[in-house]
């Protein structure tokens, strides 16, 4: 993780709690959407920031996950 891109995303995005998940190895946001916090998981800085620009529309972490590594939500099919 770095200071730096939680800084960044941190002034970008005033009134949204921000964080990276040692444990998850994801980065984490709490993004205040249509009257209720929403929480959104992604892989890195320049995801999570596309993760709170559509956080309504975002995955829900803990969805299934692509084994190719895709965070869609959706599995592949075969």
């Amino acid at each position: 993780m770095t200071v730096d891109a939680l800084a960044v995303l941190t002034r970008r995005f005033p009134g949204v709690v921000i964080w990276f998940g040692a444990a998850t190895r994801s980065w984490w946001a709490m993004v205040w959407v249509a009257g209720r916090w929403r929480l959104v998981e992604a892989k890195d800085p320049d995801e999570l920031t596309k993760a709170i620009l559509s956080a309504a529309s975002w995955p829900a972490p803990g969805w299934p996950v692509d084994p190719s590594g895709s965070r869609d939500g959706r599995l592949a099919r075969r």
